[in-house]
């Protein structure tokens, strides 16, 4: 008998002793043999698991159970990751979604009727076309076709004729990953950003998609919830209702009140100034142009308020439209 499988089967004799202790954790639908089945198919295709702490494991199964996500390392769907916690001092395992895992949620939502992520390679034929129409045209290279320049997401919703599109281009995605949480002790990034950065690009362009679709795909909406929040390094709780919390999150506003009474007193003194929220029929052109319009009605002093209060929407407009953005900070500015 080989040492891992020697390993293995200790682990999976453990595994049915803390039964008790993972069994309310699991739900309704997920026999309790066949989550330890799925613990074992994780551990077996990453034996690095078994460095990770018991619950962060346990609690990682659970999500992709929760989901109805394979973990078979063939269907490409979902993967755990030993990801070191420095705060904690050790390795934690993170349950992470795969772009073919994320699509095949949205499809089982029954809004989305399509949907695909592609690669772009500098060697192919590229053209993005906007106006009333907007399309894509892609060709790709015979041969070799060079480095990949960009990622983009199509699909189709029930309720629309004509397809979405969404594209991030290499310094979009490289701003992605140089987030992630996926590091070693030394902080040098680990995982699917190195052994597969394709793989990654792939699923960062649908996880960017996902804002333009409908929320009643909630699994989907749920799985992205959980890669976002694992991906930038928070540590998260699937409840049994399926709502997704961000402990971490929870951790830093307790200890941290006084910043988030500060925070409370400036909203307050800003509620005159209206929210341009990013609604679910809008793409960032439309959002740029509903933002332009409520700046020019602001007075000017007001402008600077507004800018605060939707910083967050404009750094994600201006990585799809940044002239929109541009001559939005220039009527906060006071250059119209």
């Amino acid at each position: 008998m080989s040492k891992q499988v020697a390993v293995i089967d200790s682990f999976r004799q453990e595994l049915r002793l803390m039964e008790p202790n993972f069994r309310p954790l699991l739900p309704a639908t997920i026999r309790p043999d066949k989550f330890e089945a799925l613990v074992i198919a994780a551990v077996t295709s990453n034996p690095k698991l078994l460095e990770c702490s018991r619950e962060s494991l346990w609690k990682a199964c659970v999500q992709g159970a929760e989901l109805g996500l394979s973990l078979n390392p063939t269907l490409g769907e979902a993967d755990i990751l030993p990801v070191w916690n420095g705060q904690r001092r050790c390795n934690e395992a993170q349950f992470r979604p795969r772009y073919k895992g994320l699509m095949k949620l949205a499809l089982q939502s029954g809004e989305v009727t399509g949907i695909r992520s592609v690669l772009v390679h500098e060697n192919d034929e590229f053209i993005v076309m906007e106006g009333l129409r907007p399309d894509i045209i892609h060709k790709p290279a015979r041969g070799d076709r060079g480095e990949m320049t960009h990622a983009y997401c199509v699909w189709n919703l029930k309720s629309q004729s004509e397809p979405q599109f969404e594209i991030m281009d290499r310094a979009q995605i490289a701003r992605i990953k140089a987030r992630s949480s996926s590091k070693n002790k030394d902080g040098s990034v680990v995982g699917p950003w190195v052994t597969d950065e394709a793989e990654m690009w792939r699923k960062t362009v649908v996880r960017r998609a996902s804002k333009y679709m409908p929320v009643s795909c909630d699994a989907f909406q749920r799985a992205i919830a959980v890669d976002n929040i694992a991906e930038v390094g928070g540590d998260i709780e699937v409840t049994a209702d399926g709502e997704i919390i961000d402990i971490t999150a929870m951790e830093v506003a307790e200890v941290d009140e006084e910043a988030v009474q500060v925070s409370e007193i400036e909203e307050a003194i800003d509620t005159d100034i209206p929210l341009v929220d990013f609604g679910p029929a809008d793409t960032w052109q439309t959002w740029c142009l509903k933002a332009g319009n409520a700046v020019k009605a602001l007075p000017k002093q007001q402008r600077a308020a507004w800018s605060v209060k939707h910083e967050a929407l404009l750094v994600e407009a201006e990585e799809s439209r940044p002239s929109a953005v541009k001559r939005i900070k220039d009527l906060i500015e006071g250059a119209d």
